[in-house]
């Protein structure tokens, strides 16, 4: 009760809430860091510069009219999702409806998903947490080809630290690493949990593997915890020793109880996590469906299926222990990304490809 009290306290701080959306509309004023990188050498970059456009509107604040209690910003154009498709919706022509939507759908998924990966990946690392229809307005002109969209009420945000953007880059680059040839991200498995390539080469079980290992160990780094999961310890001679041995049995195994860097005075090291490698190959399996579950809009392959409660849910197979507070936020606009992709007939958008670019800007220029 009290997170409650105190979440609902923060968003209804408006000075809180101006100072975020003001420092999200000036980084999106500028074009993105990795389209920029080689600017001197790319001539295009200097045509295409005063053409730039933000993915999205953020509206500032007006100076002097921000306190506690009131928040004056500037006025965006459009309609709401909501009243949006209610209006497409009361067109007889089925067809034409199906059309529009499609089509104003996939412009808006290209804005938001250029929006938040911006918003995740770099400074001041403040996302939108509530990116519901009625906070997205959108001007639609007279041709598909532009799309204005505005995003309001950034009352409910989420602020991803540097090191949580690090890891968060390293998690989208091992999802995206499968590349032309290379298995699907999650696999199929056989009676005996094996990784089931449907008859291709032990090299394609392999390379899945380690993929899903990879991703495994990336969403670890990001601090998800996951059940089983129990650090291990390991003797001076780097000998693993079951958590579930004694002290007297460790320090006996240890041989000597020498204080080494990086043990204890038993001469045991400090518990850290058992290599992905020795898990079952189902459970990394499982990871790498988490993993597209919580930060991609694509469905999940087989035997993995999305709903929650299905059996077939990933959560089943690999529980998660601990999640990110400052990752929730980021996961429900993932969601919401998914919701409006499925409705449009759009599964296949793939929103953890389109985070790739800035992914890898972060990992080759840290801060």
């Amino acid at each position: 009760m009290t997170e409650v009290c105190a979440a609902a306290h923060k968003e209804f701080d408006f000075l809180a809430e101006g100072d975020s959306q003001n420092a999200v509309a000036d980084m999106l004023s500028k074009p993105a860091p990795h389209r920029a990188t080689y600017k001197m050498v790319d001539p295009f970059y200097w045509v295409a510069r005063p053409f730039y456009r933000p993915p999205v509107q953020v509206p500032r604040t007006v100076p002097g009219l921000v306190s506690p209690t009131v928040l004056v910003m500037q006025k965006c154009q459009g309609s709401t999702l909501t009243r949006l498709s209610q209006e497409l919706n009361a067109d007889p022509d089925l067809d034409r409806v199906a059309a529009g939507r499609k089509i104003v759908s996939y412009r808006l998924l290209e804005n938001l998903s250029e929006a938040f990966a911006r918003m995740v990946f770099e400074a001041p690392g403040i996302t939108h947490g509530d990116p519901h229809p009625g906070n997205i307005l959108m001007v639609l002109s007279a041709t598909p080809l532009r799309v204005e969209v505005a995003l309001v009420d950034w009352g409910q945000i989420c602020t991803i630290s540097e090191d949580m953007q690090l890891h968060l880059a390293r998690l989208v680059v091992a999802m995206t690493e499968s590349g032309s040839g290379s298995p699907p991200l999650t696999q199929t498995l056989d009676a005996d949990d094996h990784l089931d390539t449907g008859g291709s080469s032990s090299s394609n079980q392999i390379r899945a593997t380690r993929h899903n290992v990879a991703v495994a160990e990336a969403m670890e780094l990001l601090g998800i915890e996951f059940e089983g999961r129990e650090k291990c310890h390991y003797d001076a001679h780097g000998t693993r020793i079951s958590t579930r041995q004694t002290p007297t049995e460790k320090t006996e195994r240890a041989g000597d109880s020498t204080n080494v860097k990086g043990m204890g005075g038993d001469g045991v090291r400090d518990g850290r996590l058992p290599p992905w490698t020795e898990e079952p190959p189902v459970k990394s399996a499982a990871a790498t469906a988490l993993a597209t579950h919580f930060f991609d809009t694509t469905p999940l392959s087989p035997p993995w299926e999305d709903h929650p409660l299905s059996e077939a849910h990933p959560l089943r197979t690999l529980r998660v222990t601990n999640f990110p507070k400052d990752l929730i936020l980021t996961v429900r606009a993932v969601q919401i990304l998914k919701a409006i992709s499925e409705d449009a007939g759009l599964e296949e958008w793939d929103l953890a490809q389109r985070w790739r670019p800035h992914a890898l800007h972060v990992l080759k220029h840290p801060t």
